[in-house]
């Protein structure tokens, strides 16, 4: 180390500045001197000669520094300071000095660190530091007999940051460029400790610090450079790119002599610019999987290619990815229709392509590329980016090449309008009057000739009617209103109109109505309603309309009750959750709560004012559950007499007690009489809807399930008269719920009929009945999530009604599902408040065509204290299937009291596992198991003893595999009967019982049988027939006594059997599968 007096001179001392004050607190009391070293390692643009290391001239020269840290103790770390300088003895100059820290310097993580550049002012004999930064200043100039200097500083104030012990690389770098005309003078390189700060070492206060020794300064001869090649700068060592892209690359060489050079490619692919060096390939087909060997030469005119120096590179050429052969700027949808696109890719290998959404809204398949969006309404006038990426078995996203989309949802294109039958309408509903499955329109006609009665259009679930056909007397315009009056299951009519009161119309099947009985009215008035409900304490229905109730006995006759309150429209639903139907009405300027005593009285508990008559209070739908708070809420619309059509919604939060929580209002530009409420954006919250009859449109309040509503979507009827009723149903089947309306009074022009434009749901034709027995309350949610149940109906096609469903004497509850899906079902069951002490659950499910399912048989449970109350709520998942996975079917009753529990069908679907746990018991959470079986090589099970009749057991599985346990399969029920048949095996369909093998059991005598029962003497054509056998799809449970229940449904499923499909075996007279 060097002092460099001749150069310096006498230091002068200054105010310690905060770098100074940072050093010394790091230096020891008493320094620990250790051997470590800092050299030079490398000088570019130099030669060794003769072991001198010499500088050509004019040359860009970068001498990397190089520290060894191996003596240090192992785990610590140090802070640094080192500086530089650089002086010529004999008048050399340089252009400047300029220190860098390595990748290294910057990893060790200093606390703060330092990079200065100094130049000595022979004036004040002073080391000046450059302008610039704090952290890096600028370089150091140089002239001839400058001296300049740099110094490294790095801070550590913690472990973990510093120079590391046991380092042994290259730290930092000094660069400058020296002069041609200075051939054979010399630049000198030393470390100095003369500026403030700049003492030699590394810093560690706590193991001691460490002074490394310095072997490399020395003075550089400048000499002229000999005539050399030029030589590359960069030389990648390969290159990839993929079939079909095009491959560059731009090389950059360096002459050292400043002759001027050019580019060439001496072997391989491509081709290059002699001037730029910008070499290019455009690949083909046949270089998929191929690899080439790139040479690329520069030369000058002292030396051609090959000069030696040569860069060699390799190039990959893979399999590229798929390319879209369509992309589309942008997409345009309007809700709610659907939006969708097939894109299309090209493999340049032929290669399987696999399509995938990189971003963006929607669902693609993999294979075809077909692309589809459901919009909601909250992305009206939304504008989304989609990416969308194919893929092939070597490629993967991104690939680069995505299809980019944009996305935009426009205007509303939600109903498609449509005329239906003629008619005048008073009063306009929706029901299944004939037992079809098909929604039917029901309406009161305007009392014109031909036009006076109850006239009903029957549906064929394509969206169609049929003409309509009258009922009734000519009483004129009426209310109406649809329920189980006697005690069958057919829906029967009950209306109110002007001439003849109250009169009941009994369905008598097939089309064919009565009238039983009408009522004069005390004070008739042609626009109250007419409201059903079960208000004294026995199962048969009574009737309320204004000022006037009706006792029920079930035998469609009705008898003067107590006097009711006075109403234009009202609605039926238990409000103060006691399990006892309640009533609300739509009074003079006023909706109004009344609450039931159980016997028929009614007190008046709740009430909100309105803004002028009220007709409607959620007539067509029933009450509602807006705000999900188990509590029901009601809407009325009234118009504002006297204004200049406007009207207004009330939408009232019952509090579970009777009384009113909140009220909601909406204002309506016109008038408005009728409202409905129904899912209509499928979102699974109920929306309002009403019929505007000045602006003569539908308008259509989406709810959130807060109780708040948007603004209305306006949907225009499309005709120019006056409409006031308004009614919902799922017409043509698919999942959404469509409108009706029709003229006001006057006759001669059609229905109005509103079909959703929405995406149908997979519904099937069947129907689903779900009953909860004897106090059992039912809430039905369905594969995609949509309710039925007595608060909330959010399946457009469903009804939920009470009735004695089993004639037992006890009011049933019964989900309807008109919008049948295959897929998993899930019910909850509970008990409801007004259960005798105990009571237990009772659970079926019903498909058509499909004996009841038992689910629950007076399964003990503890009754609910109010609508809310969340105690003892089962829930069971049902998986309604084309073919049952599991045997004994879900529910299905059973003779066999020692089954086979057999769940291939189930375990099929996936991997097979190694071993099976199955668990049987009484309970439906499987407590105190009666079987708990592992180690099950095979997924059936049999119990080893009878299990007991008229039970229903419950069961699940899980499997073992891959070294533990899966979960529990959903619970499974067994319904075990008392059987008793007349049926013999080994199936039924063996009418004239003369028996066989499966499948040859029955034949065409047996058909003509069947025929001869249903169709040419259904009096005496069953006699001597076993009904057992006749009752193919199992509708009825066994003993069959009743011929009625043997319908087309069986003569089908014979002549499947014996002709479209004889391996589909008729069931086994115990109703299992043979199959």
């Amino acid at each position: 180390m060097q002092d460099h007096e001749p150069v310096i001179g006498e230091f002068v001392m200054k105010v310690l500045t905060l770098l100074i004050i940072i050093t010394v607190a790091l230096l020891p009391a008493a320094g620990l001197t250790q051997t470590c070293v800092i050299e030079i390692t490398d000088v570019s643009g130099s030669v060794n000669d003769g072991g001198a290391t010499k500088l050509y001239a004019g040359q860009t020269h970068v001498l990397t520094l190089h520290a060894d840290v191996t003596c240090a103790p192992g785990g610590e770390y140090y802070g640094m300071t080192h500086t530089f300088a650089m002086w010529s003895p004999d008048g050399a100059g340089w252009n400047y000095l300029e220190g860098h820290g390595t990748t290294d310097w910057f990893s060790f993580d200093w606390d703060a660190y330092f990079i200065h550049h100094y130049h000595w002012d022979f004036g004040t004999e002073e080391w000046v530091k450059e302008s610039g930064g704090s952290t890096e200043t600028d370089p150091a100039p140089g002239n001839p007999g400058d001296s300049v200097a740099c110094m490294f500083v790095g801070i550590t104030f913690g472990s973990g940051h510093g120079m590391p012990a046991g380092y042994y690389s290259e730290w930092a770098t000094l660069e400058f460029q020296t002069e041609v005309v200075d051939v054979g003078r010399h630049i000198c390189i030393d470390s100095i400790e003369g500026i403030t700060g700049g003492e030699w070492g590394w810093w560690n206060a706590r193991t001691g610090h460490i002074y490394p020794q310095w072997y490399s300064g020395e003075c550089f001869e400048i000499i002229v450079a000999a005539q050399s090649p030029p030589e590359f700068t960069n030389c990648p060592l390969e290159l990839h790119t993929s079939y079909p892209s095009e491959i560059d690359y731009t090389f950059n060489a360096e002459d050292i002599n400043g002759d001027p050079f050019t580019y060439e490619v001496v072997s391989g692919p491509g081709t290059i610019d002699p001037n730029s060096g910008y070499w290019s390939y455009q690949t083909t087909p046949g270089d998929v999987g191929q690899t080439y060997t790139l040479v690329v030469c520069a030369s000058d005119a002292s030396h051609g290619c090959p000069t030696g120096s040569e860069c060699t590179v390799d190039v990959y050429i893979s399999n590229g990815p798929p390319v879209f052969t369509n992309c589309p700027a942008g997409l345009t949808g309007a809700y709610p229709g659907q939006i969708e696109y097939d894109f299309d890719a090209d493999d340049p290998n032929s290669d399987p392509i696999t399509y995938e959404i990189v971003t963006g809204p929607g669902t693609i398949d993999p294979n075809s590329g077909f692309w589809y969006y459901q919009p909601t309404h909250e992305d009206f006038g939304n504008t989304y980016g989609l990416e969308v990426c194919a893929t092939d078995p070597t490629n993967t996203c991104p690939t680069g090449l995505e299809c980019t989309v944009e996305i935009s949802v426009d205007s509303l294109d939600w109903y498609n309008m449509q005329d239906g039958a003629d008619a005048g309408v008073w009063q306009l509903l929706t029901g299944d009057l004939d037992h079809d499955n098909e929604t039917d329109l029901v309406w009161t006609g305007d009392g014109s000739s031909g036009n006076d009665g109850v006239l009903v259009a029957y549906g064929d679930g394509q969206g169609s009617f049929e003409q309509p056909v009258m009922y009734g007397t000519a009483g004129g315009a009426g209310a109406i209103a649809l329920d189980y009056i006697d005690t069958d299951t057919l829906m029967d009519i009950l209306v109110r109109d002007l001439s003849n009161g109250v009169c009941v119309l009994l369905n008598n099947g097939g089309r064919s109505f009565s009238v039983n009985t009408c009522y004069t009215l005390p004070f008739p008035q042609e626009v109250s309603a007419i409201v059903t409900g079960y208000f004294n304490d026995d199962r048969f229905l009574d009737v309320i309309t204004d000022e006037s109730s009706y006792v029920g006995y079930g035998t469609g006759d009705l008898y003067p009750g107590l006097f009711a309150p006075t109403f234009w429209g009202a609605d039926v639903g238990d409000f103060n959750g006691d399990g006892i139907d309640d009533l609300v009405t739509a009074e003079f300027q006023e909706l109004a709560i009344y609450t039931n005593d159980g016997f028929g009285d009614f007190f008046k508990t709740g009430s909100v004012p309105t803004t002028s008559n009220s007709y409607s209070v959620s007539s067509a739908s029933g009450l509602a559950d807006f705000d999900h708070d188990h509590n029901i809420d009601f809407a009325g619309v009234s118009y504002r007499a006297g204004s200049s059509d406007s009207s207004e919604i009330t939408i009232v939060f019952g509090d579970g007690s009777g009384g009113v929580d909140r009220v909601h209002r909406i204002d309506v530009d016109g008038i408005s009489h009728n409202l409905v409420v129904t899912d209509v954006d499928r979102n699974h919250e109920l929306d309002i809807v009403l019929s505007n009859t000045v602006k003569v449109r539908m308008e259509i309040y989406l709810g959130d399930g807060t109780g708040a509503f948007s603004d209305p979507l306006m949907i225009p009827w499309g005709v120019d008269y006056v409409v006031v009723p308004l009614a919902t149903g799922d017409f043509d089947r698919d999942g959404n719920p469509d409108f009706a309306t029709g003229k006001f009074v006057t006759g001669g022009l059609p229905l109005r009929l509103a079909y959703s434009q929405m995406p149908a749901a997979p519904v099937i034709a069947d129907e689903m009945r779900t009953t909860g027995y004897s106090y059992t309350s039912v809430e039905v949610t369905n594969p995609t999530g949509y309710l039925i149940s007595e608060q909330v109906r959010t399946v457009a096609g469903s009804n939920y009604m009470r009735f004695d469903a089993n004639t037992d004497g006890d009011l049933d509850e019964r989900a309807f599902d008109y919008n049948v899906q295959y897929g998993e079902y899930c019910i909850d069951i509970s008990l409801r408040p007004d259960a005798p002490p105990g009571a237990g659950v009772s659970m079926g499910i019903g498909v058509n065509g499909t004996q009841e399912a038992m689910i629950f048989n007076d399964y003990s449970l503890l009754p609910k204290f109010s609508k809310g109350d969340s105690r003892d709520v089962i829930t069971f998942c049902y998986t309604l299937e084309e073919i049952s996975s599991i045997s004994p079917g879900n529910g299905v009753p059973t003779g066999n009291q020692q089954p086979t529990f057999d769940w291939s069908g189930l375990v099929l679907k996936g991997r097979l596992p190694d071993t099976y746990n199955f668990q049987l018991s009484r309970y439906h959470d499987l407590s105190e198991p009666l079987y708990d079986v592992s180690d099950l090589a095979s997924p059936q099970y049999t119990p080893p003893a009878p299990l007991g009749v008229d039970s229903v057991f419950y069961w699940r599985f899980r499997t073992h595999d891959g070294g533990s346990w899966s979960d529990f399969s959903n619970t499974f029920a067994a319904y075990i009967v008392e059987f008793s048949t007349c049926c013999i095996t080994p199936s039924v369909g063996d009418l004239d019982q003369g028996g066989g093998d499966l499948g040859f059991n029955y034949d065409g005598a047996d058909l003509s049988a069947m025929i001869n029962g249903l169709f040419i003497d259904p009096t005496n054509g069953w006699n001597g027939i076993c009904l057992d056998e006749a009752d193919v799809d199992f509708t009825s449970e066994r003993p069959v006594t009743d011929p009625m229940t043997i319908d087309g449904a069986d003569l089908s499923l014979l002549i499947d059997a014996l002709f479209i499909a004889p391996s589909h075996y008729l069931k086994n007279c115990d109703g299992t599968d043979n199959y």
